[in-house]
Formats: C-alpha cells, structure tokens, sequence
C-alpha cells in the first residue's frame, strides 16, 4: 500500500512539475517566469525617409494572460492638425502605442524588412518593473513625447530604460559622428545622402560616445548586447533570434549604373560640362549666359531661405549652424534685379567668398561637405566670374 501511495505522490508531483513548466512557474523557488520582455530590431526600409534607419520596440509576452504586444515608440498621427506644419518647425508629438505582435509582423512582412528579437535577461522583479513602467508610459496622459530623431526616438527612448540601477555598462568615445552613422545606413541612396548632409548643420559632426550613437536601432542593440544584469549576473540580451529575415534586394548591374549617374554628383557634374561647353561653343554667350545665371542664382537663392528658415524659424537644433549657407545664400535672389552696376558687382564679390572658403577651407570649416555640392560651388564660381572680369574690362576701358 505504501509502494502505492508513494508511487500516486511521486507521478502527481511530476505532472504538476509539467504543469508548471508550460505555465512558466518555477517550481524550485515558487517564481512566477510567465512573462517574457525582448528586444525587437528591423531593418531598414524604403517606405519613407522615417524607415530608412531602421526601428526599435519592446515586445512583451505574458502566457498566463494570454499576451503578445508590442510596445512601439515610433508612432505620430499623420492626421494630426497641422501636421507638417509642426514637422517642419520641430514641434512634433510622438506616442508610444501598444499593439499586437503578429499584427506588427505581418506590417514588417509587407515591406520586406527584417525583425530580430533578443529576450532581456532579467529577473522577474525587474519583468515586472519594466512591465508596469511600459504600462504607466502609454497611459494617454504619459504617452507623448517630443520627437527628436537624434536624441529622443524610438530607440533612445528603449535605452533610458536600462540606464539604471541593475544594469552595469561602460561608456566610452567612439571615432564616429551622428553624420558617419546615418552613412553607414543610407548606403548608396546618394539622394538622400546628399539631402541629409545639405539640411543638416555642423552639430551632426561632433564625435559621439557610446550613449550618443544608440539613436540607431542596430547600435542600440549591439550596445546593450554589452550590458550586464549586476542581479543576475547575466549578459542583459540573449542570442538574437530571426523572427523575419529581409527581403533580397540584389540590384543588377544595370540598376546599379543608373543609380549612380543619375546621382547628384554625376547629374551636377554635368550641368557643370553643360554650362562650360556653352559658354565655349555658342554664338550668343551673353545670352545663355544671363538667362542660366538668373534661373541659377534664384534656384541657390530659394534653397539658401529653406536652409535659413531651418535655422532660426524652427526648434531643430540640428538644423542650425549650418555652414552651406556659405555656397547656398539667400542673397542670391537679389542678383536677377540687378542687370549690371556697381551694386551687383558688390553683391557677386560678397556672394563669391561663400564658394571659395568651401572649395578652400573645406577642411577647416566645422563640417563636413557632401561630395556633390562641389561641383555646384565651382559651377557657381563659374557663373559669376565673367562678371567680375566684365566689370575690370569696364574699368579698364574708362581708364
């Protein structure tokens, strides 16, 4: 009877351990394990400019509850009242929104973008104390933020999280810039390449320490994979796991091709060629040469008032101190009024500076110049040296 009895408790107390194993409760030390907290890295995509650096989000998973969300730092309201309005000036709200795993995966899916999780070594007290912070933080009164997309995203948001007691890592500077790492992303996306490096200004060009650069999605999990969890004494990310793998995108060689001789560079490089063999070859030089003037100095004078207004009329700090203004001034514009006089010839000398400090003092400026803008600055330089050289023959002629 005994032999029974004993038999009975022994294979009802590995059922029950079964049991509790597929409900995550550690039977050992009574630990409730059922809730899961990880890491969720996507590429980047090609949807819009705000894919293009790749996305960071929580995923939490609760088995008792039957839970599987994700929490995701990255969202706006496109139909937000003056929208672009408060893009444009930097005044724009992100939230954090709460919403379903497979959902967020067949959205990742469709783009053709990839998704790695890593699950967050932690302790159940701490699960439960980031849980509950997620929780409070997308309450509708705590849910908004402003957005920065160098020091305040989707990432950088993930990576507070962790700044805190518990967590042990070391800081240090690295050799990279805000500028370099966005390269490192963009690739061979040259438009966008050159439309970054012509709004951005001179701040984008301070070296960065390892807290800095996990504004990227893929830096901030390479940085905390280097984390320790001083409760645990573990590593704070597991193995990444391949939840989707990216879509292939192997280009051909003529795509390649195409992709880089209708790249800025090239494009300016020959309306560079285009101008100088008019000026070479055609009859009526004076002209061409005034007309090509006029629509190029308003093209510069109108983008250098983007670029001015990006400055001082918004609250984007990255905007500001923007040394292109050098080769891309406002000033421009006046000079179509102007058919000749002293007046324009001032005004060319002064504008003149601008080009000549960039093709000159490239490396001393403060910031770094995309390959491209130089063949419009020596494009400009062409444009206004005939009527320097006028204006001296003029002078000469009166002597």
């Amino acid at each position: 009877m005994k032999k029974i009895v004993v038999t009975i408790f022994f294979l009802t107390l590995i059922s029950l351990s079964q049991l509790c194993a597929e409900k995550g409760v550690n039977v050992e030390n009574g630990v409730n394990s059922h809730l899961r907290i990880s890491l969720l890295t996507c590429s980047e995509g090609n949807e819009d400019v705000a894919a293009a650096f790749g996305h960071s989000a929580i995923r939490v998973v609760d088995s008792l509850k039957n839970i599987d969300i994700v929490f995701n730092y990255g969202t706006y309201n496109f139909y937000e009242p003056g929208f672009i309005v408060k893009f444009l000036r930097g005044d724009l709200l992100y939230l954090l929104s709460v919403g379903d795993f497979n959902r967020f995966v067949n959205t990742y899916s469709r783009a053709g973008r990839s998704i790695v999780e890593r699950e967050f070594n932690l302790t159940e007290e701490q699960k439960r104390e980031v849980y509950d912070f997620l929780l409070n933080n997308a309450k509708p009164e705590n849910r908004e933020y402003l957005y920065d997309f160098l020091i305040d995203n989707c990432a950088t948001r993930i990576r507070d999280i962790f700044n805190s007691e518990g967590f042990g890592h070391i800081d240090y500077e690295t050799d990279f810039t805000y500028r370099e790492r966005l390269e490192e992303l963009i690739g061979n996306k040259y438009w966008l390449k050159f439309g970054t490096d012509l709004i951005l200004g001179a701040r984008v060009d301070n070296l960065l320490d390892s807290q800095q650069e996990m504004f990227l999605p893929f830096i901030l999990e390479k940085n905390l994979s280097e984390y320790n969890n001083l409760l645990s004494g573990e590593s704070l990310l597991s193995d990444p796991v391949i939840i989707l793998q990216k879509a292939s995108e192997e280009k051909s060689f003529f795509v390649k091709s195409m992709n880089y001789i209708f790249s800025p560079f090239s494009l300016f490089f020959i309306l560079l060629l285009f101008y100088s063999l008019c000026v070479c070859f055609l009859r009526d030089k004076r002209r061409f040469h005034r007309i090509f003037s006029n629509i190029f100095y308003v093209v510069l004078g109108v983008a250098g008032l983007v670029l001015l207004f990006m400055w001082v009329g918004t609250n984007h700090i990255w905007t500001k101190a923007n040394w292109n203004l050098l080769w891309m001034n406002p000033l421009f514009l006046l000079l179509p009024m102007f058919k000749s006089g002293s007046v324009k010839s001032i005004l060319i000398k002064v504008l003149m500076v601008g080009p000549l400090a960039v093709l000159l003092g490239g490396i001393i400026i403060p910031q770094q110049f995309n390959i491209a803008f130089y063949p419009i600055v020596l494009l400009e330089i062409f444009v206004m040296v005939p009527a320097v050289v006028a204006e001296k023959r003029i002078i000469i002629r009166k002597r």
